[in-house]
């Protein structure tokens, strides 16, 4: 299950990671957790960016703890700046196992930030 929320400029996706997408000792893939980033960076960048093409040209990912099977990883993130072509953003994934007690009950698991390209459409 996937849902997305913006408030703002502060954007906010929450996904379900099943067992599937963990390895050997049920934390959740890396990779997994970099695309979740990539897309919060596409999603922030498409807020500010209406009607736009983006296209990620850069995205750092700090990988701070493990997220453990069956949470919900939810990220947010902001735009830092942005240009007529270029986005800045940053934010951080977190793992809860309720959502609805992700304002105060939350593990931060990767913290990353960006650059997404506007490019023209085909």
């Amino acid at each position: 299950m996937v849902s997305s929320q913006c408030r703002g400029l502060l954007h906010r996706r929450r996904i379900l990671a099943g067992v599937s997408a963990t390895n050997g000792v049920r934390s959740v893939y890396g990779g997994v957790l970099s695309t979740l980033a990539d897309v919060s960076l596409c999603a922030l960048s498409r807020d500010v960016q209406v009607d736009a093409h983006i296209v990620t040209v850069s995205l750092q990912v700090n990988f701070v703890s493990s997220a453990p099977a069956c949470q919900w990883l939810i990220g947010t993130g902001e735009v830092v700046r942005q240009t007529r072509t270029l986005v800045f953003v940053r934010g951080v994934l977190s793992s809860v196992s309720n959502p609805a007690e992700f304002e105060t009950n939350q593990d931060a698991v990767v913290s990353w930030h960006g650059i997404g390209r506007r490019i023209a459409s085909a």
